[in-house]
């Protein structure tokens, strides 16, 4: 699948995100450290049933990217291979409804504090700071998906916002500051 210059910069930036020893390489530990930083900063009891359950779902996923992404079989995964491998299986086909919809699920679960299964800007904020935005960015982020202004995002505002980073290849949709601007000298924006 070709993908655009905004697709790519989309990618390029989740890639440093998830990215988090800096070492240019996604490796489990990044998604074991992924895992650990959700379940703290979502006030989640460590062992508890829905702290397993994070790990596992990150576990999983790193798993299927592995599988899927690691095309030279060194058990690390290259900004190239995860922009390829994303544009095949998250942009050209259903891999966002398998994946990563299951985690994102439960992310927000986790972040949901007053159970109402929906995410006020609070928790909105507390989580999207602990994936990589700074706190004026991820206000800007909220705003820009509350479309209704009603204070709140449900579970399938955030899966919908979150797919159409991936997917979209419109500029102005909201979804594209869901992880920050996009402007970083290494992705021309």
């Amino acid at each position: 699948m070709e993908l655009t210059g905004l697709q790519r910069a989309k990618l390029a930036l989740r890639f440093r995100q998830m990215d988090k020893d800096g070492n240019g390489w996604l490796q489990a530990a990044d998604y074991e450290a992924m895992a650990r930083r959700l379940i703290t900063a979502s006030g989640t009891p460590a062992g508890s049933p829905a702290a397993v359950r994070m790990t596992e779902l990150a576990l999983g996923m790193w798993r299927a990217l592995e599988k899927r992404m690691d095309t030279d079989g060194d058990g690390r995964i290259s900004p190239e291979e995860f922009i390829a491998s994303t544009a095949r299986s998250v942009i050209g086909h259903d891999g966002y409804d398998r994946v990563i919809r299951p985690m994102m699920t439960h992310i927000i679960t986790l972040f949901d504090t007053d159970g109402d299964r929906r995410l006020s800007q609070d928790e909105f904020c507390a989580l999207f700071t602990c994936c990589g935005l700074t706190p004026a960015d991820a206000g800007i982020a909220f705003g820009k998906l509350d479309a209704d202004g009603d204070g709140h995002l449900t579970c399938d505002e955030i899966n919908t916002a979150v797919r159409a980073f991936f997917v979209s290849t419109d500029a102005d949709t909201p979804a594209n500051w869901l992880f920050g601007p996009l402007h970083h000298p290494s992705t021309g924006g």
